[in-house]
């Protein structure tokens, strides 16, 4: 999801592109209110991972099955106003703090929920 102003610099930028770089797009969600922060919606097969642009948000895990039941819904009817509407604690299954080793913390998490692979 793109903050409004990230979404309209885009399409400026982008309106002369080819029709499958304007098609992309327009596929991209805005958030609905004033959100200062854009954020990353990652879907894999169990778990959805919701990674903000900003420094000092921790990326969200949840299960792909609560996503998709509890927060895919409020996408469609516009409910998602800003970050904060992402940030949902109580469903959330980890979440990815970008301290000193997180990469490795990160890659054992989304291993555990069926992402990736531990070979190398």
């Amino acid at each position: 999801m793109l903050t409004r102003d990230k979404h309209e610099e885009l399409r400026v930028q982008l309106a002369g592109s080819s029709g499958e770089v304007r098609a992309a797009l327009s596929r991209l969600r805005r958030f609905a209110g004033a959100a200062s922060v854009s954020a990353f919606c990652f879907y894999f097969d169990h778990v959805v991972v919701v990674e903000f642009s900003h420094t000092g948000n921790a990326a969200y895990i949840y299960r792909r099955a609560d996503f998709d039941a509890q927060i895919e819904p409020e996408f469609a009817a516009g409910r998602i106003k800003t970050e904060r509407d992402l940030k949902r604690s109580q469903l959330r299954v980890g979440d990815i703090k970008h301290f000193v080793g997180w990469e490795e913390k990160a890659h054992h998490l989304l291993h555990r929920y069926g992402v990736g692979s531990l070979g190398r």
